[in-house]
């Protein structure tokens, strides 16, 4: 697929309300993977009350937040760097590596691909195979990698849930270096995991060398996408060049601000991730539950389905989801899956309900 399909994404619910004729709160987005908890507790209030800030440039290089990023995550301020959005900073990436030829899983998230397409760079495809539950396949990495100058990963990788071990991933990371291949790891979700250290290698940063970087994204667990807030972390050599070739003010003033207070909320923190664990084993539990519904057990807050032997295509679920006010992810433009998948995300407990009771009356 190629041209601006090939490119969208889920959450454009503007457009779809504006279409239904409906309120935009009347509209239930599973398209969009976010905190289903909504906004920290106190978020709101926090940011009217420094709305007087923005008539000030926002700090050049956001300097409290990357402190407060680097106490909270075991690094130092150097070696990270702050995004409006991990998007911006994957083709800041691009721009700044300039790579010949970019590898990618397929499926994936589309991003990559977009980024490296505007730097100039070729793109090669990874398969990944539903038979397998979309495992890397051992056996063609080495190779792939060989044949790369970048490598984007996704763990877990979006839209399948696939998650892959810290180890794994050190793994990965030694046969990069040996291919001499930038391998950049996109952990934006693994906020959501209740035990991070089994999956990150974020507290590994100090001896991955100059060729590996760790994407995290904060609008995704904190649910402010509308802000944007993303930071990466690699040598303070690489976030040296990336900083002196990024727009001086790309972080907003309300944006840092609101990524200094989300930081703090620790019970939040704790609570969003008891509540996903639990909400998503239910969706899952009720989803395959249905007829001709196969879903992909899910490791955070989204679950893939292959809805092939409902005998509808993802676009037709997606037109007649539509229709009763719900937005899902139409799959059939992600690289490496056909026109049967569907992506959901995992929200508060009443409205997965109201999912699967919108499912279970198209089924009949």
């Amino acid at each position: 697929m190629t041209g601006f399909a090939a490119f969208e994404h889920g959450g454009n619910i503007y457009a779809a309300a504006g279409e239904l004729g409906l309120a935009l709160e009347t509209v239930l987005d599973f398209s969009a993977n976010i905190n289903p908890l909504g906004l920290a507790p106190g978020l709101k209030e926090q940011l009217a009350s420094l709305l007087d800030g923005v008539v000030h440039y926002p700090e050049p290089e956001a300097a409290e937040l990357r402190q407060a990023l680097a106490a909270s995550h075991g690094c130092v301020p150097e070696s990270l760097i702050v995004g409006n959005g991990a998007a911006e900073l994957l083709y800041l990436l691009c721009y700044a590596c300039k790579p010949r030829r970019v590898l990618v899983t397929a499926p994936t998230f589309s991003e990559y691909e977009k980024a490296a397409r505007a730097a100039g760079a070729e793109v090669a495809y990874l398969p990944l195979a539903a038979a397998d539950d979309f495992a890397l396949p051992w056996d063609k990495v080495k190779a792939a990698l060989a044949a790369a100058d970048m490598f984007f990963l996704c763990n877990p990788n979006n839209p399948t849930g696939t998650l892959l071990k810290r180890e794994t991933v050190l793994r990965l990371a030694d046969e990069a270096a040996k291919e001499q291949c930038f391998l950049l790891v996109d952990e934006s979700f693994q906020d959501f995991l209740p035990e991070q250290e089994k999956y990150s290698i974020l507290p590994d940063l100090s001896r991955l060398g100059e060729r590996v970087a760790i994407l995290r994204s904060l609008t995704k667990f904190y649910a402010i996408p509308g802000l944007r807030l993303g930071f990466m972390a690699g040598s303070s050599a690489l976030i040296q060049e990336l900083t002196t070739k990024k727009d001086t003010w790309n972080v907003n003033f309300l944006a840092q601000q609101a990524g200094l207070w989300a930081l703090r909320c620790g019970d939040y923190q704790q609570e969003s991730r008891a509540y996903v664990a639990q909400a998503k084993q239910a969706l899952y539990a009720a989803l395959t539950a249905l007829p001709g519904v196969h879903a992909y057990e899910p490791t955070v807050n989204y679950i893939l389905l292959d809805m092939k032997k409902t005998g509808l295509t993802s676009s037709q679920w997606r037109e007649r989801l539509k229709r009763r006010g719900i937005l899902v992810r139409d799959c059939a433009n992600y690289v490496g899956l056909g026109n049967f998948h569907i992506r959901v995300a995992v929200r508060r407990q009443d409205e997965n309900q109201r999912l699967i009771s919108a499912l279970k009356a198209e089924l009949k």
